[in-house]
This record gives structure tokens, C-alpha cells and sequence, in this order.
């Protein structure tokens, strides 16, 4: 056996340094991948290298699916924006910084839809003490 640097490391202080000595790098599967373009960033693309064809294809569907929806709510923003999107103002008439609006509106919708974040605004009730005009 060599000596590693294992030793001169307090395991206490840092156990993911001992896991990746001991079982080295995590695995690479979906750091690798390509964005799906049209879906925001934090949707993991699937790996099209694995799997059985038939679920490939499912997965592809899938990730259509969410990106058609995502596009969808987007343009709903566009053409009914809600309150929640007056700070992000109207579609700018530049290409580029209309997509980069668009892509993210797109994160925005998408959060909202995956975590049922409610589209009424919600009013806190008053607390004692406090005085409004």
C-alpha cells in the first residue's frame, strides 16, 4: 500500500475529501450534458447515452413536453403579464436581450409551476400594534 494524503487530512473535518479518496471522482453522468435549449438550466438534461431506446425516446417526449409548456407560460407572461412580472417590464425590441428576457421569464415560470408558487399575492395580516394610514 502507499501512503496517501488521506493523513494528513482530519476525516472529521472534511468526509467528502475521504469518500472521494477512497471511491475517487463522483461519477460524470449529467455534468457533461448539454442544456436543453428552451428549458431553464436547473432541469437536468437526461443522459441520451443510456437507457433502453424506448425510454430514450419517452425522456426526449418528456423534455418537449416541458419545453413546449415553459414557452407557453412565457408568452402568457407576454401577452397577460401578472403582477408579479411588471419589475421585469415588456419584451425588449433588441433579438438578443428579448431572448435573454425570455429565457429568464422562462426560469421564473417554470419555478413557479414546478413549486406551485400562487399567482394571487398574498396579504399578510396586520400586526398588533402597528398602525397603517
Amino acid at each position: 500500500m502507499r501512503r496517501r494524503d488521506l493523513d494528513t487530512i482530519d476525516p472529521i473535518k472534511s468526509p467528502a475529501r475521504v469518500y472521494w479518496w477512497r471511491l475517487g471522482p463522483v461519477t460524470t453522468i449529467g455534468t457533461d450534458l448539454e442544456p436543453i435549449d428552451g428549458l431553464p438550466k436547473w432541469i437536468t438534461p437526461f443522459n441520451q447515452h443510456l437507457g433502453a431506446p424506448e425510454v430514450r425516446t419517452w425522456l426526449q417526449t418528456q423534455q418537449g413536453l416541458m419545453r413546449d409548456r415553459v414557452q407557453f407560460l412565457v408568452d402568457r407572461v407576454i401577452t397577460d403579464p401578472p403582477a408579479w412580472a411588471e419589475p421585469f417590464g415588456a419584451v425588449p425590441e433588441d433579438p438578443k436581450r428579448a431572448a435573454q428576457w425570455r429565457e429568464g421569464i422562462g426560469r421564473i415560470v417554470a419555478y413557479r409551476e414546478a413549486f406551485g408558487v400562487p399567482t394571487v399575492r398574498l396579504s399578510c395580516p396586520r400586526s398588533r400594534g402597528v398602525r397603517t394610514p
